[in-house]
């Protein structure tokens, strides 16, 4: 009897800018740890202002692919300001391919150990954190030591976030702190064993 052979479920491809150094490793760890339902391709813009050029570029080379982006608002912007600046430059982003945390990717690295990180808003603040959790100092986001930190981000740390998130009940609008949707990119873009 001749054994069936499986056909391989192909996965859309998925683009995914990123802000910066922490998001990027942040993203990538979960990758390692979820099945992810997409291909998805990460980009680093490096900076908060280049990734408007960076989702530009991709929609022009990939106008196939579905172009997602997440921002970490600093407590500086608002969701309705980067979707303006969208439109000003002719670029439609819609709200489900934007993603934010307020003030920053940090917050999520330090939630699960920390609940009190919901009231911490500056880099010196979040620099004493994760010293204190990770013991590192001087944090920079510099890649050697946010491998470090990776290292230490489980699956349990992961769900002790998202609990948190989920009991901290945050605000979904950007101009309050802190404030965020990552609870739905994760949901997107990962499938949690079950």
């Amino acid at each position: 009897m001749k054994k069936k052979s499986k056909v391989p479920i192909l996965k859309e491809d998925i683009i995914l800018i990123v802000e910066g150094n922490s998001d990027y490793k942040f993203i990538e760890r979960l990758k390692s740890l979820y099945t992810n339902k997409f291909n998805i391709e990460v980009q680093n813009a490096k900076s908060g202002t280049k990734i408007i050029k960076k989702y530009k570029d991709s929609k022009k080379i990939h106008p196939e692919k579905r172009t997602i982006v997440l921002y970490d608002l600093d407590n500086k912007t608002t969701v309705e300001e980067i979707k303006t600046t969208y439109k000003y430059n002719g670029l439609k982003l819609d709200s489900s391919n934007l993603y934010f945390i307020n003030p920053k990717i940090e917050f999520l690295f330090t939630l699960w150990h920390e609940k009190r990180a919901y009231t911490i808003v500056t880099d010196e603040q979040y620099q004493q954190l994760i010293k204190k959790i990770y013991g590192i100092e001087n944090y920079d986001k510099n890649v050697e030591r946010l491998t470090k930190i990776m290292k230490i981000i489980t699956i349990e740390k992961v769900e002790l976030i998202l609990g948190y998130l989920k009991q901290l009940k945050l605000n979904r609008d950007s101009k309050e702190l802190p404030s965020t949707n990552f609870e739905d990119l994760f949901k997107l873009l990962f499938k949690k064993e079950e």
